[in-house]
């Protein structure tokens, strides 16, 4: 159940504005403040041997429950400032810990705000640009409502609502968007970023094939896309299966996840 899998993707870009270079970053995402092999550098240790130019986190580092502590996901985060720039995008327990403080008290601000004054990046519904290696770089985070998150409820996400969110996303850039809750992979498409992050889904539990699980943290059984990667249009998104679990920690046939990427534009080879 503990084992890790990390996956490559390469993405390729030829627009003439996105620059020429490559771009090495990890993703990170639903860690739920795991501490690997009981060893709280394990893993800061692996990201480190990669040498990312950059870090792109997803959220749900943390677990919203009034009895946790911050303590392992704030050390975590900590050692990823250390190796590379740190761009992040709330997950649904940053955000449910940010709206309700009467419940969880200084959680979110005891996470994000020692982080913040080290010069992460947070992406809470907007973007931030950047030229890394020859490579112009758009970031967005979305944040979508609470609402979209409630189990036993099918609330939509329309393209047209992450516009209103967001903006759209800039042609003479790569764009890049992180966007935790994969159940709207078909409106963050159609949004048309280059690429996009999503997490959330725990691979499902339990992995059914390439992409299918068994059951998504809202109750859906048999997700289509719990986990791996769609292409569509010259575009893609990667679901991961994240680096930790809570409530249910079970994994069969779905190992803990991460994410390297190598985003190249122009004619490199």
């Amino acid at each position: 159940m503990k084992k890790t899998a990390i996956t490559d993707y390469r993405i390729r870009i030829n627009r003439a504005e996105a620059g020429t270079g490559i771009v090495r970053a990890v993703y990170i995402t639903d860690l739920h403040n795991a501490v690997w092999n009981n060893d709280r550098d394990c893993l800061p240790g692996i990201i480190a041997g990669i040498a990312p130019d950059l870090i792109f986190c997803g959220g749900d580092m943390i677990v919203a429950h009034p009895r946790e502590t911050v303590d392992a996901a704030l050390y975590f985060m900590n050692r990823m400032l250390d190796i590379a720039p740190v761009f992040f995008g709330l997950g649904n327990h940053e955000f449910r810990s940010r709206i309700y403080p009467e419940t969880y008290g200084t959680m979110y601000g005891d996470f994000i705000d020692p982080l913040l004054e080290r010069g992460m990046i947070l992406l809470d519904n907007d973007k931030t640009e950047r030229t890394v290696n020859g490579v112009n770089l758009a970031v967005y985070g979305l944040s979508i409502p609470r609402e979209n998150y409630r189990r036993f409820r099918n609330v939509p996400l329309q393209t047209g609502k992450v516009r209103r969110m967001i903006g759209s996303p800039d042609k003479e850039h790569v764009s890049i968007l992180l966007a935790h809750n994969p159940k709207y992979l078909s409106a963050y498409l159609k949004w048309g970023a280059d690429l996009t992050l999503c997490g959330h889904y725990h691979g499902g539990i339990a992995g059914l094939g390439k992409n299918r699980g068994l059951i998504s943290p809202g109750l859906e059984p048999f997700p289509a896309y719990a986990r791996g990667s769609i292409r569509k249009d010259g575009k893609m998104l990667i679901i991961s299966s994240g680096l930790g679990e809570h409530t249910l920690p079970v994994r069969i046939n779905n190992p803990r996840e991460l994410i390297r990427l190598e985003i190249r534009a122009g004619h490199t080879e």
